[in-house]
């Protein structure tokens, strides 16, 4: 038997007590000498393992362990050599970087954690915005369809019953003085105009007509009204087949062309504006067009209400508004609607407002 003098040192042994002792008795993880030759010929060369020596203060100190058997032109087997390596530093870097990575993971969690957490607030925070932007614009809408009917049933109503009058006035002044039948007349045929604006104020108010006819028949009034109450020309064309269409669909449609108009009206200075409504295959858009002189630039107050209006209602029908404006060249707003959306009862929230 023979063993070094480092191994010695490690182990804390002399070298007199290491030579002739067992292996097993400072590696207990070893098996002792006839199960460990009875594997180290099975195995036919080299015996390797992980194991602990055990020094002469009991101190535990992870070695790798192997074993090769000697043999020369005589036998197979003329004994074994032992060689055992201290992988203390190995195992404290292996411990570090599973603590390390214990750490990192618990890290990992952490922000995991807090990022589902944020996300979770967010998304929160996006459906109460949403939710909020939704109950607005019905009760934007309900107060418009209040206003509305309190027109037509209240003002409406009102210059009805003086236009009768003025008539019945008028009749009574037969045979008399013409220039008072005359006058009569004249504020009778100008109380009968009043009585049609408020109703058509009404009908842009309450919009009451839904679907595609309701938005088609809304859509030519606006045109109309909007030549009346601007000096300028306003076309209405429509093209392509019929479709389905929501009730809610069609009004934020007519809401956002409403809107546009009036934002073309009173800030482009145009001369024409053109209204146009398309339904394809696989979407309903809906163009605002003007020859003025482009858009006005958004402080981010008061101009700009009208535009985040438009983009409420586009993303409460699924939609995608896209704005382009030149200045001297115009304004063109296009809303377009996927026809999974606009058909009845499957409208939800979308993409909203995107630049040209």
């Amino acid at each position: 038997h023979e063993v070094n003098d480092f191994f010695c040192a490690l182990l804390g042994f002399d070298k007199d007590e290491m030579v002739g002792s067992e292996v097993h008795l400072v590696a207990p993880g070893i098996p002792r000498p006839e199960a460990f030759l009875t594997e180290l010929k099975g195995l036919g060369h080299v015996y390797s393992m992980e194991t602990e020596f055990i020094s002469k203060e009991g101190r535990s100190i992870p070695m790798d362990f192997s074993a090769s058997i000697i043999s020369d032109l005589h036998t197979d087997f003329r004994g074994y050599v032992i060689a055992a390596k201290d992988i203390t530093e190995r195992k404290r870097l292996e411990s570090d970087l599973r603590r390390y990575r214990d750490h990192l993971m618990e890290l990992v969690a952490e922000r995991t954690m807090d990022l589902e957490q944020a996300n979770f607030a967010l998304e929160k925070r996006v459906r109460e915005v949403s939710e909020l932007k939704k109950a607005l614009l019905d009760r934007e809408g309900n107060e418009r369809r209040k206003l509305g009917h309190d027109l037509h049933d209240g003002l409406g109503q009102l210059l009805t019953g003086l236009a009768m009058k003025s008539l019945a006035h008028a009749k009574s002044l037969e045979g008399l003085d013409g220039n008072h039948q005359i006058k009569a007349m004249e504020i009778k045929e100008v109380l009968d105009q009043a009585k049609t604006d408020v109703r058509r104020m009404a009908r842009g108010l309450s919009f009451e007509d839904t679907g595609e006819r309701g938005l088609v028949l809304a859509l030519e009034e606006l045109a109309v009204s909007t030549e009346k109450f601007f000096p300028l020309q306003c076309t209405f064309s429509y093209e392509g087949e019929s479709f389905e269409l929501d009730p809610g669909v069609a009004e934020n449609l007519y809401r956002i062309a409403q809107e546009a108009v009036t934002n073309s009206a009173r800030h482009g200075s145009p001369k024409n504006i053109f209204l146009r409504l398309a339904s394809e295959k696989d979407s309903i858009e809906l163009v605002v067009e003007d020859d003025g002189t482009g858009m006005p630039a958004v402080d981010g107050d008061g101009e700009g209400l009208g535009l985040r209006i438009m983009s409420y209602r586009a993303e409460t029908i699924g939609a995608q508004l896209k704005i382009a404006s030149a200045e001297g060249k115009g304004t063109t707003v296009k809303c377009s609607v996927p026809a999974v959306m606009a058909r009845a009862g499957m409208a939800s929230e979308g993409r909203g407002v995107e630049p040209a």
